[in-house]
């Protein structure tokens, strides 16, 4: 499956593809963690209401959104910030039919390439342990608590997790 991928950098027009990936990997993954957060409340969220901030984002050198692309369908996506000081990985989303079969891994590899000779760190949903796990095999290491994120006005708690120097 891996080696049918392709990975490119993301433009203005994959921004609708992406939130239609978030929102499935969404539905996927947070009602299961035990969090609160149920499927009614992402399917109320407007996911779209996040695109005018990523064309910003796609602006601007220091912001890379990554594609993973399979028989020319958009299967998952990375998104990553470099600041002066760390790079910050924002997200990485893969659609639901096609996880646990290494696009994340590929994905996460390109983003460590482009943050190379950062400190890198992200949050990631304290009860979500599979990809905790997941980050931990690529060297993230949790280092305390994450600032919390709200989904359908819950808050839910995160563990901040990094990666030295890389």
């Amino acid at each position: 499956m891996v080696s049918k991928l392709k990975i490119s950098q993301a433009g203005t027009a994959d921004i609708s593809t992406i939130s239609k990936i978030q929102k499935k990997a969404w539905l996927a993954t947070y009602p299961n963690l035990g969090t609160g957060v149920t499927r009614a409340d992402i399917l109320k969220k407007d996911f779209t209401g996040l695109e005018p901030t990523r064309y910003q984002n796609m602006a601007d050198d220091n912001w890379r959104y990554f594609l993973a692309q399979k028989d020319n369908q958009t299967i998952g996506y990375a998104a990553a910030k470099k600041e002066a000081d760390q790079g910050i990985i924002k997200l990485v989303h893969v659609l639901p039919q096609f996880q646990n079969q290494g696009v994340g891994s590929v994905l996460l590899e390109q983003v460590l390439k482009w943050l190379v000779g950062k400190r890198i760190v992200l949050q990631v949903v304290r009860a979500n342990f599979g990809t905790i796990a997941f980050y931990q095999k690529f060297g993230f290491s949790p280092i305390g608590p994450g600032r919390p994120i709200k989904v359908a006005g819950k808050e839910i708690a995160t563990l901040k997790m990094v990666i030295p120097n890389t």
